[in-house]
């Protein structure tokens, strides 16, 4: 592959990568959501089996309602964190590529291959830390 086409390529896969990285944020903003609504839904029958009843059934129903409320609670967390850690280090090497993006752009024939592997393996490590953030929502 010629220095032309390599660097087109290499530009190409960089915006695949960071649109696949917008697409990232939106399932996780849909998938917390989703969460979100399911938990609530659950509360919702919880609170309606609660009002319906009676004396030491109502306790339980409490319990029950707010073991439910910890759960969502500390899921949501989980996910966000999980999610929020792999990001940050998926942006540092998006920085550490784009980097390396910009040394094979100015790259002389002298260090053409050197710069070219450099990017390559760069490029190679994004996308393993892209198919592990991915793997968040299978």
């Amino acid at each position: 592959m010629d220095r032309e086409n390599f660097k087109n390529k290499a530009k190409e896969s960089i915006d695949d990568i960071f649109t696949k990285i917008d697409e990232l944020e939106i399932k996780k903003d849909q998938l917390l959501e989703k969460a979100k609504t399911e938990y609530d839904e659950m509360l919702a029958g919880l609170k309606e089996k609660k009002e319906k009843a009676l004396g030491a059934a109502k306790t339980e129903y409490e319990e029950k309602l707010a073991e439910v409320k910890a759960k969502k609670e500390k899921t949501l967390e989980v996910v966000k964190s999980e999610y929020d850690e792999k990001i940050v280090d998926l942006k540092s090497k998006k920085d550490e590529l784009l980097a390396r993006y910009d040394r094979l752009v100015e790259a002389t024939e002298e260090n053409w291959e050197e710069v070219k592997d450099a990017f390559s393996s760069a490029s190679e490590s994004f996308k393993e830390g892209f198919r592990k953030i991915a793997s968040l929502f299978d």
